[in-house]
Order: structure tokens, then sequence, then C-alpha cells
């Protein structure tokens, strides 16, 4: 009993250990994807209020006299 546990006592902290890779690589992918999606995000919203702060701009050249 105690030779067969350690035998598969090494094949479970193998399968463990690969498992426990597995979940990191995914989870860093995952990270890696939101990031980037933040990132864009940030970018798109500082072109918005850059082109809205020109357009304002540009309305109050217009209405003074």
């Amino acid at each position: 009993m105690k030779d067969l546990l350690e035998h598969h006592g090494c094949d479970l902290m193998k399968g463990a250990l690969g498992l426990t890779a597995s979940v990191l690589s995914v989870l860093t992918s995952f990270q890696e994807n939101v990031e980037h999606v933040a990132r864009v995000a940030s970018l798109t919203g500082g072109f918005v209020v850059t082109v809205l702060t020109g357009i304002s701009i540009v309305r109050g050249w217009k209405k003074k006299p």
C-alpha cells in the first residue's frame, strides 16, 4: 500500500502542477485581454473628450462678436 501511494503520489503531484500551470496561463491570458480592452477604452474616451472640447471651443469662437 505504501509503495502504491508513493508511486501514485508522484503522479498526483505532477498532475496538480500541470493543472496549476494551465490555470495560471489562462488567468494571465485573460488579464492581458482585460488590460488591452481597458487601454483601448481609455484611448477612445480620451479621443471623444478631445473632439468634444474642440467642438466647444469652435462654437465659442463663432458666438463671440
